[in-house]
């Protein structure tokens, strides 16, 4: 068996990678989104039964943070779609992954991880576990100190490690499927080491180095209300 390890924790607010970017529609907190994150985006769209990456031109407006904001102030930002139609996220840096359709596993979406959870995604022929280890919190709903492992053909890799003094963090996976049309998983998923901060991840298997399963593509960092 090999072990490989991709993502630690990462340090909090990090700049952005210029490269590779992920956002979501919705409203944030100053500094989480930038008035130069508007203009055109890939967004990965349900269609139908199934997805589908569709060109999105962004729109990002100051509005107030009720917070945060005095009543004259706007530092929150808005971010919408042009033309309606709420994507699931929206990437730049992106268009290798863009494939006609794009196969998905609908039922895992918002689907919060625990202590000892072991679930079994087949791709073609391929089978994937996604577990999360915590032999001292096995079934239990707190997460520090626990891992999340992907494991396919003999590799088993290290996704994301929550410090055993992390502030009761919940994990979820938000969306998990074949983004790229390569036949191997690619995951969204929220980890993070604080209940107070949200770590939006995106691992795609086209990132992935020698020996790994999928690499980082982007991480969407935000703060709570």
């Amino acid at each position: 068996m090999v072990l490989c390890a991709a993502v630690l924790c990462a340090a909090l607010f990090a700049p952005p990678s210029e490269q590779h970017r992920l956002i979501e529609a919705g409203t944030f907190h100053a500094g989480e989104v930038a008035d130069t994150d508007a203009g055109p985006w890939l967004g990965l769209f349900v269609d139908g039964q199934r997805y589908a990456w569709r060109d999105a031109v962004v729109d990002v407006k100051a509005v107030r943070d009720d917070s945060v904001d005095a009543k004259d102030q706007r530092t929150g930002r808005e971010v919408s779609v042009r033309g309606g139609g709420n994507p699931l996220f929206l990437v730049r840096g992106g268009e290798d992954l863009r494939v006609a359709f794009v196969d998905g596993f609908p039922d895992l979406e918002l689907r919060e991880l625990r202590n000892g959870d072991q679930l079994k995604l087949t791709l073609g022929s391929q089978e994937f576990l996604v577990n999360v280890t915590n032999p001292r919190r096995h079934g239990d709903a707190d997460m520090a100190g626990s891992s999340l492992e992907l494991q396919s053909n003999g590799v088993t890799q290290l996704l994301y490690s929550a410090p055993e003094n992390a502030n009761e963090p919940v994990w979820e996976i938000l969306w998990a499927g074949d983004l790229d049309g390569d036949g191997k998983l690619d995951l969204y998923v929220q980890l993070g080491a604080d209940s107070t901060v949200s770590e939006r991840i995106l691992f795609v298997s086209t990132k992935a180095a020698s020996g790994q399963l999928v690499g980082e593509f982007a991480v969407f960092r935000t703060k709570g209300n």
